[in-house]
């Protein structure tokens, strides 16, 4: 059963001892241990919730991913909370601004918000704070964004140039990019 070697790793790779985890969920570490070893296969519903909430991890992903075969990336995109179970593995949450009649504006990213973009792109909080606009000459169907160049990451488009970029799909690789619009 993964169930076992899941929270032996989660336990692991926080560098915590059977004693302290044991002592966090109220049982004893000879549990927690035949836990960890398989002697337990069928640990109850309060325990899974127990060990769900402690390492901040859904029941599904703890009985149904073996998270030995996940990569480090993987792996600490699940201890920042992006867990597939909770967020959905085939759903992607772009935060955006409306008007008042309920269209999308296009968020302006200035250079002095792009060291936050990255992490807060899909925190509404973040996104409202940023400058909006309209252009009525681009598709209704898609979410746009408005980022300055810095330097030549995008030649030959001159340095500080303003650029618009849209999310879609590439079903090639099963990946969220960007396109630019210029």
């Amino acid at each position: 059963m993964t169930f076992n070697a899941n929270i032996k790793l989660l336990r692991q790779r926080r560098k915590l001892t059977q004693d302290h985890v044991a002592g966090e969920l109220g049982i004893s570490r000879s549990t927690l241990n035949s836990y960890e070893n398989g002697s337990v296969q069928n640990p109850t519903l309060e325990m899974l919730m127990s060990f769900s909430k402690y390492f901040r991890v859904s029941i599904d992903t703890l009985v149904k991913l073996d998270l030995t075969k996940l990569s480090e990336f993987q792996l600490s995109e699940l201890e920042r909370g992006h867990d597939v179970y909770v967020t959905g593995a085939r759903l992607r949450v772009i935060a955006t601004t409306v008007d008042s009649n309920n269209k999308e504006n296009i968020e302006v990213v200035p250079i002095k918000a792009k060291a936050g973009y990255k992490n807060g792109f899909a925190d509404p909080e973040f996104i409202k704070k940023l400058p909006t606009f309209q252009l009525p000459i681009l598709f209704g169907d898609r979410k746009y964004r408005m980022f300055q160049i810095s330097g030549d990451s995008m030649m030959p488009i001159p340095d500080k140039s303003w650029v618009i970029g849209n999310t879609s799909k590439n079903f090639t690789t099963s990946k969220t990019v960007t396109r630019m619009c210029y």
